[in-house]
């Protein structure tokens, strides 16, 4: 499941017509799933496609929220996903987000859930991600700092 959500995300994502004939692979290793996996996932993908060099309409980043009836749990953990202080778990919502396009590439609902507590929970996980955001940045911007540093020693 993690592998077509991600693969599907991130074919959307990619600039496809600019690679013809090309196969562009991307290998996620989980070491240790504490919740959020999926959301990881998309924006390490999104993060290390934008290291190579691969051209994408913008870059992804996963957000995941755990509601109850009475609020939002961001990137909840395996204990908040089954069961938070003041009320039953309801469902959970993951997206994958494209920040700058405003476009949902990926979404994940598990459990019993109204209209209402859907569009919630879509909303605060694009909202997170949207906070997420100028972290990935800074992550990039970081990386081809070093890259143009070693270039410069050389």
């Amino acid at each position: 499941e993690l592998g077509m959500v991600v693969g599907e995300a991130l074919s959307s994502t990619v600039c496809l017509h600019r690679y013809p004939k090309s196969a562009i692979e991307v290998f996620v290793t989980v070491i240790e799933d504490d919740g959020g996996v999926v959301a990881a996932a998309l924006t390490a993908a999104g993060l290390a496609l934008a290291d190579a060099g691969i051209q994408m309409f913008d870059i992804v980043v996963g957000s995941k929220v755990s509601l109850t009836r009475k609020e939002v749990v961001v990137d909840p953990d395996r204990h908040e996903q089954y069961g938070v202080e003041g009320g039953e778990v309801v469902g959970e919502v993951t997206v994958g987000y494209l920040p700058s396009l405003e476009q949902v590439v990926a979404c994940m609902c598990e459990g019993v859930m109204q209209t209402e507590d859907l569009a919630r929970g879509l909303a605060a996980a694009t909202q997170q991600a949207a906070i997420v955001l100028p972290a990935v940045q800074q992550e990039l911007v970081e990386k081809l700092k070093k890259k143009k540093l070693k270039e410069n020693d050389n």
